[in-house]
């Protein structure tokens, strides 16, 4: 991955109201609302600077960084403002031979949106 790789979740385990789009990453707010957001991920070998973005500006950050080729994990979690429209996805922006570790016998990589009013 290089700066400014979408980072593209092909599996959706739950998609109420139809936001996220697999073909993308991208979450558009169906609804006007407040939102969780949380997203992990890990790595292969290589270290990857994960952001979640909303209409381009960042709100949160991540950083996997594997020591000794062990499996290393990171996560992040954030409750925003979101306009009905508005989109929401994750990016590497630190790299450009970023890499993270998912397939599909290894579901480390999620990303979750939830309305929470």
């Amino acid at each position: 991955m290089g700066i400014g790789h979408h980072i593209v979740f092909d599996k959706a385990i739950t998609n109420e109201g139809a936001g996220y789009n697999v073909n993308t990453g991208i979450f558009t707010a169906p609804v006007t609302g407040l939102y969780l957001f949380t997203f992990s991920m890990s790595d292969g070998d290589q270290t990857s600077v994960l952001q979640l973005v909303m209409d381009g500006s960042n709100l949160v950050d991540i950083i996997d960084n594997p020591v000794n080729n062990e499996l290393t994990m990171s996560s992040n979690t954030v409750i925003v403002h979101v306009n009905k429209g508005q989109s929401v996805w994750i990016q590497e922006y630190a790299f450009n031979d970023a890499s993270i570790l998912s397939r599909e016998i290894y579901r480390y990589c999620t990303f979750s949106g939830i309305l929470v009013y």
